[in-house]
Parts: structure tokens; C-alpha cells; sequence
């Protein structure tokens, strides 16, 4: 039971959005459907599903966010992220998290819970660590992937199928994050299951709705702070672009486009993102902000984000820190892409370094 001292609900200023998501129903080519990404990656899926040994000194995340359009006719951007990070040998430190947000009517909930009772198994994907359940139903541990989130607010029982092919960050899953950082997605994911907004039970609309859930492990070092954008553009592609500030001489500016047959390319991002519309975090206080101008130069490509709402803080009210704290907002976007015009929607992921946060753990 999640004390209601711990939750956090609010309704914040929006504006009037267009919805529903757009959902590729993807066609498998006539070399299946992971033709070009089945050996993207420098590793395998299901084994590195299975949460790594302390040897991987660092983070084991496995976070899923979802773009919902549920029986009640309203759209909802929803976070279940749980994470096992390793230190110095250590037993893992644990935490989940969950947010939800009623796009239409702007009301935003969240909570970082730090379970005392969780299970997490050694040779499957089982991560039991209530008020969060995440679990495979698959044999190879990604196919099907379900998140359970009864966190009071951000209440939702939601099954995601894998749907086309998968997304490799850096295009090969590897890449240098002041240290050596692993990351891949299933970003069109097919989703089934519930959500509960004001204590009613709501099912999902599956054609209007979708999941990106994203596993990254390893010796990660984000103590510089970090923004991270996830992109649904009309044209069809998927993109993730990571802006990093400097750690240990490395400075990450990357994006990752996903084109609809399944390849990849790596494009090096403009340093200046132009963040813009301030605002504070109601628990951390840190700096967050509600407005971007990304910039592609190798794609020709300029891409302004909006937060339409500005919420999106994910934290533990009693220990609002550095690493007890996310901020996972919904983002609209448009622009355009090697000439064309284009819009879009997605995450707006934002931390800033470290020393900005209350001190603690």
C-alpha cells in the first residue's frame, strides 16, 4: 500500500492537442520482419533481458513509456520504469517508478517508490517490486512484455507486444556516455490492458495507441545531466536523440533515425538545443523546461518541441535527489525533415547535473 503522503497529483496548464497517436501497422517484408536489425546489435536480446551481474557496475533499466488512447476518448502519456543499479559490488539498489498524465485534461500523478520487498529474478525477466510489476510473457523475453503499476494516480495494467523492428541506439545498441553505455528499443509496440483515471477502470484503445520501451545497462555515467528526446514523426521514422553535458571528456550529441524498412543511420546533433519556457520541479526544484529547437544538420532537419503540459517529474517527495529523480514529459513536435514538413509527438526526457538536486543519496 503506497501511502497517499507519497503522492503527487496535480493539474497543470495545457493546451487543446490533436490525437489520436498514429500507429504504423507494420507489414513484414518478405525477409521477416527484423531483416535489417536482427544482427544490429552487438548482442543478444534475451540474455541481456535477464538483469546483469555486479561485474556491470551501473544501471539495469527497463522503462516503457506508452501513448494512450483509452475508452473514455481521452489520450494519456504513461511512464513504468524499474531500475536495479549496481555499486561497488553491492547488493543492487533498487527503485520504480510510474507517472501518468491525461493529456485532455491536463492532470498529471507520479511517484518514485525505493521497495524493501522486491523480487527479481536471476534467469528470466521477472522484476516484482510493488507498487511495480514488469514481466515477460515470452520465451525470449521481449516479445511480450507487461507492466503492472498500482501506484494510486498511475494505475494501469498494460501488455506490450513487440511490432516491426527493433531500435538500436548509435545503430549498434554500444556507444560512450562518459563510459560504455548499452541500449536498444521496441519502439511500436502493440498495446493491450487497462488504465484507471479517477477510479474508473478504462480499456485501452489498441489502434490509437502504442509503447517504446527501451532496456539500457552498463557503466553510464549521466552525473553531467542530460536530455534525451524521443520522436514520432508523420514521416515515418523513429528517432532518439541524446543531448549530454561533458563527462570525463566525452560529450554525447547523437541522434538515432529508424527508417520503416528496419535500417539504421547516426546523425550528429546541433550542441545547442535552445531550451526555452522554465519552470520548476514542485518537489526537486531543479530547472526544467517546456520548449527545443533541435537541429540535424546531416538531415537538413529543425525540430521545435513543446510540452504542451508542463509536468512531468518523477520523484519520491521525501527524498527528491539526484538519483530518485526523473522527468519524462509529453512533447508535440513540428518542423521539418530534408525539406519536408513534418509534426509529431513523443518524450521529452530531462535531468539536470546532479549538484543541482537536493544532496543525498
Amino acid at each position: 500500500m503506497v501511502s497517499l503522503e507519497y503522492l503527487f497529483i496535480w493539474v497543470a496548464l495545457f493546451a487543446s492537442l490533436s490525437s489520436p497517436f498514429k500507429r504504423i501497422d507494420f507489414q513484414p517484408g518478405p525477409f521477416g520482419e527484423d531483416a535489417y536489425t536482427e544482427n544490429a546489435g552487438i548482442y543478444n536480446l534475451t540474455e541481456f533481458m535477464v538483469l546483469q551481474p555486479t561485474s556491470y557496475y551501473g544501471v539495469n533499466s527497463y522503462w516503457t513509456i506508452y501513448f494512450i488512447t483509452a475508452s473514455n476518448s481521452h489520450d494519456y502519456f504513461l511512464v513504468g520504469h524499474c531500475n536495479a543499479g549496481f555499486f561497488s559490488g553491492a547488493a543492487p539498489s533498487l527503485l520504480v517508478r510510474a507517472s501518468m498524465l491525461d493529456i485532455t485534461d491536463g492532470v498529471y500523478s507520479s511517484l518514485t517508490v525505493l521497495p524493501d520487498n522486491a523480487t527479481i529474478s536471476n534467469d528470466t525477466y521477472n522484476f516484482y517490486a510493488p507498487p511495480l510489476h514488469c514481466y515477460s510473457n515470452s520465451a525470449d523475453l521481449f516479445s511480450s512484455i507487461t507492466v503492472v503499476s498500482e501506484i494510486p494516480g498511475a494505475t494501469f495494467n498494460i501488455t506490450s507486444l513487440s511490432d516491426g523492428p527493433k531500435f538500436f541506439d548509435a545503430g549498434s545498441g554500444t556507444f560512450m556516455w562518459g563510459n560504455q553505455t548499452n541500449e536498444w528499443a521496441i519502439p511500436n509496440g502493440y498495446v493491450t490492458g487497462t488504465i484507471t483515471y479517477n477510479d474508473t477502470v478504462y480499456d485501452i484503445i489498441s489502434s490509437q495507441s502504442l509503447s517504446w520501451f527501451d532496456r539500457q545497462w552498463g557503466p553510464a555515467d549521466g552525473h553531467g545531466g542530460w536530455q534525451l528526446f524521443i520522436f514520432y514523426l508523420s514521416n515515418d521514422l523513429k528517432v532518439c536523440v541524446w543531448h549530454g553535458f561533458e563527462v570525463d571528456g566525452f560529450t554525447l550529441n547523437m541522434a538515432t533515425i529508424l527508417y520503416p524498412d528496419g535500417h539504421h543511420e547516426v546523425e550528429i546533433v546541433d550542441p545547442d538545443i535552445h531550451p526555452s519556457v522554465p519552470f520548476l520541479g514542485p518537489y526537486s526544484g531543479v530547472q526544467y523546461y517546456g520548449a527545443f529547437e533541435v537541429l540535424i544538420p546531416g538531415k537538413n532537419a529543425y525540430l521545435h518541441i513543446t510540452l504542451p503540459v508542463l509536468a512531468g517529474e518523477i520523484t519520491n517527495p521525501k527524498l527528491p535527489t539526484a538519483s530518485y529523480t526523473l522527468f519524462e514529459g509529453y512533447m508535440t513536435v513540428e518542423g521539418c525533415w530534408e525539406g519536408e514538413k513534418v509534426t509529431g509527438f513523443g518524450d521529452s526526457e530531462q535531468h539536470q547535473p546532479y549538484d543541482q538536486y537536493p544532496q543525498g543519496p
